[in-house]
This record gives structure tokens, sequence and C-alpha cells, in this order.
């Protein structure tokens, strides 16, 4: 009788070992970018809250996008872009910026945008925080955002967790 398996791997371990191997490895990578892709984030956002110095701005532009809301007209219009643009002075030249948050002021939420162009509406005197080594860098709210936090949670635990099973299949 003629034996059709084919012979095992030099290393004597077994293709579906090293399969799982190689797919922890790809993983362990993902989670190891998802850590610092959050930390990076949180470092960003926490810099802005304690080094960046504050003027006083005004908004110029404060909408929610129907583009945005005609993109998504088969889930229904419940995707808000609000688009708030203000404009500031550091050290006599004039500035112009969009970014509200740390993070993008889009949802799924009905209404959300709405409620950012509420916050500003045009003309309304905000305070600009403002990045005193690049004054075009500029929020009107800072702050740690929870998807930051997020990132850099699961990426730890799958970081944790991938090396615990990682230590499983090498013995």
């Amino acid at each position: 009788m003629v034996n059709l398996e084919p012979p095992p791997p030099a290393s004597g371990r077994s293709p579906d070992l090293l399969a799982a191997q190689i797919g922890g490895g790809v993983a362990g990578l993902v989670f190891v970018g998802l850590a610092v892709t959050g930390a990076v984030a949180l470092y960003g956002e926490i810099r802005s809250v304690t080094a960046w110095r504050t003027v006083e701005g005004v908004v110029v532009r404060s909408e929610i996008d129907a583009d945005v809301e005609t993109a998504t007209a088969e889930v229904g219009p419940t995707l808000g872009a609000a688009f708030v643009t203000y404009e500031y002075t550091v050290d006599g030249r004039l500035h112009s910026a969009a970014r509200v948050a740390p993070l993008l002021h889009r949802s799924s939420r009905r209404g959300a945008g709405a409620a950012v162009v509420a916050r500003y509406p045009e003309g309304r005197r905000v305070t600009v925080h403002f990045d005193p080594s690049e004054p075009t860098t500029a929020l009107l709210e800072p702050g740690i955002s929870w998807l930051s936090v997020l990132f850099l949670v699961l990426g730890l635990a799958g970081t944790c967790g991938g090396a615990v099973i990682g230590r499983r299949l090498l013995r």
C-alpha cells in the first residue's frame, strides 16, 4: 500500500500549527497597529489640551452638507455632516480652520450634525485652540475622544491576548 500523505515538515510541526502561527502573527501586527494608532491619537489630543494656546475667533460658515445626506438616501437622511469654518488671528496673521473636535462630527445618530451647527452658528465668537508651533492647526473643542481610547485598549488587549495564545502554540 502506498502512503499518499505528505511527509511532515522538517521542523516537526504540522502545517496547521504553522498556519495558526502565521495567522496569529498577522493578527498581532494588526492589534499592535491599533494600539499605536490609539496612542498617537491620544498623545495629540492630550497635547491639544495642555500645550496649545487660545485666541478668540469667529464662525464664518456653519452648515450641514446636503451632498452627504443625499449620498445616504437609500438608508435615509440619518447622516449629519456638520461643516463649521472659523477665522482667528495669531501674531497679526489671519487663519481659517474647520476642525471642531479631534474627530469629525459625522454620526449615524439623527440630528448629530444639526446639534454641532446649532452650537456654532455663523457670526458666533468662539475660543479657538491652536498649536503654537503650527498656528494653522486648530480646533474648537479640545479633549480626548472615546475612539482613541477604544483603539488603544483594543490594541493592547489584542496584543496581550495574542501573546498568551502565541506562547501556548509554541509549546
